[in-house]
């Protein structure tokens, strides 16, 4: 039986990914919005570990307060 491993992305992968700039990744990390592995000097993010846990925890339903479009 072969066991398929998850290809891990790189923080450009996991920016652009997310929709923000790399910087704003780096910060989001180092305030701990976002986990991350550190390999080395290499920051590497899991699709079902890291990212899809922030996605879920930054979703908002349009009944919440503040949901409301930007566009004005």
């Amino acid at each position: 039986m072969s066991e398929q491993t998850e290809r891990l992305k790189s923080a450009t992968e996991t920016a652009l990914r997310l929709g923000i700039s790399k910087p704003t990744l780096c910060r989001m990390m180092q305030r701990g919005e976002i986990n991350f592995y550190r390999i080395g000097a290499r920051v590497l993010f899991s699709e079902e570990k890291h990212i899809a846990p922030f996605l879920a925890s930054v979703e908002r339903s349009q009944t919440e307060k503040g949901s409301e479009c930007y566009a004005r």
